[in-house]
């Protein structure tokens, strides 16, 4: 007995496409696989299509996360999309400019200048930006003020290109975007400016995300009060607290050096059955350590 073969066509292929783009994010895929299926599509005479291409884009941006792909390789994808004539969309550049502000590479010195580029090839290229494109873009600036090789400046300049495109109100995505940036300046210029941010930012879109950034912000400009303040008013707003929400507290109060205080929220945190991450046993490990004893109870 014959089995029916399944013809195939690019709504399948573009399936597998997603499959690889979320393995690699895990790891467990690469760009040589994503690169793969396309070359099979042609196998079977099919010509990628846009969705195809941004789908490759975002298992660039997810190989980038692991160093395994760089801003070159997403180019290269818009290269071959000019090839065959596949139009590009704000879903594109958005997701290249994502890649960029994933990659690993040591080079942040160019990356906030090579995100203004990509933004004015889009441009170029009759695709308009979007608030997910400016986010992006904000992401590449906080990416590269990790590196100490940008600051909350530059994402002013963003928010003035915002400004620019007729965009009036920013959305919270965009808002979480600056803080972030602002957390990755860490001086006291980036604190006024994202207190600014969060006084247009109505309390109903803040997140966890919004919170973390702040209390880390507060915590690296010594402003502790304002940390457990910022914290206390996350538990009264969040439907249910994170292990972000308290890293950042407990950062916050390990960098000056209340040791007690993390185990505290890490005794919270296990009340609430709230999971840990990496960086949660690394903070609760460093005050275990600072106190000489285990924060795990006595040994067996």
């Amino acid at each position: 007995m014959k089995k029916a073969r399944v013809a195939a066509n690019l709504y399948l292929y573009n399936g597998l496409m997603d499959v690889v783009a979320k393995s690699a994010a895990s790891g467990e895929a690469d760009l040589l696989d994503g690169r793969s299926v396309i070359k099979r599509m042609r196998n079977d005479g099919l010509v990628p299509d846009t969705v195809s291409y941004n789908i490759l884009l975002e298992t660039c941006a997810n190989c980038a996360l692991k160093g395994k792909a760089t801003l070159k390789d997403g180019l290269a994808v818009i290269q071959s999309m000019r090839t065959d004539n596949v139009p590009r969309d704000a879903i594109t550049y958005n997701t290249l400019l994502d890649l960029l502000s994933k990659e690993t590479s040591a080079r942040a010195a160019s990356r906030v200048a090579e995100g203004r580029s990509l933004l004015s090839v889009m441009r170029a290229d009759k695709v308009q930006p979007d608030l997910y494109t400016f986010s992006a873009l904000i992401d590449v600036c906080a990416k590269a003020a990790e590196h100490g090789l940008a600051d909350i400046n530059d994402a002013d300049g963003v928010l003035a290109l915002i400004k620019e495109s007729g965009i009036v109100e920013l959305d919270k995505v965009i808002c979480n975007a600056y803080l972030n940036c602002a957390k990755a300046d860490g001086s006291e210029g980036a604190l006024d400016a994202s207190e600014k941010m969060l006084e247009i930012m109505p309390q109903d879109q803040r997140d966890s995300y919004t919170y973390s950034c702040m209390i880390s912000l507060y915590g690296k400009t010594g402003k502790l009060k304002k940390a457990r303040e910022m914290f206390v008013e996350s538990r009264a707003n969040l439907p249910k607290a994170n292990a972000y929400v308290y890293n950042a507290m407990m950062g916050a109060e390990a960098a000056q050096g209340n040791f007690e205080e993390v185990l505290e929220l890490w005794g919270d945190m296990k009340a609430k059955r709230i999971r840990g991450d990496d960086v949660t046993e690394s903070l609760v490990g460093d005050a275990g350590d600072a106190l000489n004893r285990s924060p795990y109870g006595p040994s067996l």
